[in-house]
């Protein structure tokens, strides 16, 4: 160990800073969320045994909704993924899963409107296969007032099913 000490001391004698550092120091952080919200009355269903949300077949444009909460003001969603994975019984089969990313805010009529913020991921899968969903969001910063989430369509034929594990966000976070 002692030589890891000599290295490191030896670096930071020979650091020298002049001039003026301006701007702001970033941190990167990827945000998970498993506890989605069940919008349509029958379909996907949140107390499967393994932690997974998951969509009965046979069913058609059910939703599910994946509030996005520890955010500050300021924070800078970057990216989303929409973690799980289909069983398709047969190539006759299949399954059509679609995300977005949402804000929505307060509002003097009791009609909130949900706002698009991200680009949508869309998923069509004829056989059995993992879930791994990636949209690119055009930094959208969070600001006061605001509500974020990712609201999940799924769609499944006879035979085929769909299991969301969770949402991954990463975060730019002015530290």
């Amino acid at each position: 160990m002692s030589w890891m000490k000599e290295d490191m001391l030896e670096v930071t004698r020979n650091l020298k800073l002049s001039g003026t550092v301006e701007g702001d120091a970033k941190h990167t952080l990827t945000m998970f969320y498993s506890h989605p919200t069940v919008i349509d009355s029958s379909g996907w269903v949140t107390t499967n045994s393994n932690g997974a949300t998951t969509l009965a077949e046979s069913a058609a444009n059910k939703h599910v909704k994946f509030a996005i909460g520890g955010l500050k003001e300021g924070d800078i969603i970057t990216k989303y993924r929409l973690l799980g994975g289909t069983t398709i019984g047969t190539a006759t089969n299949t399954c059509a899963i679609v995300s977005g990313l949402y804000n929505v805010t307060k509002s003097a009529g009791a009609a909130l409107v949900a706002t698009s913020v991200g680009n949508t991921t869309t998923l069509t899968a004829a056989s059995t296969t993992a879930i791994d969903l990636e949209a690119d969001v055009t930094d959208t910063t969070v600001a006061d007032d605001y509500q974020y989430f990712v609201l999940v369509k799924g769609t499944t034929m006879a035979g085929a099913s769909a299991a969301i594990t969770g949402v991954e966000v990463d975060i730019d976070r002015i530290v």
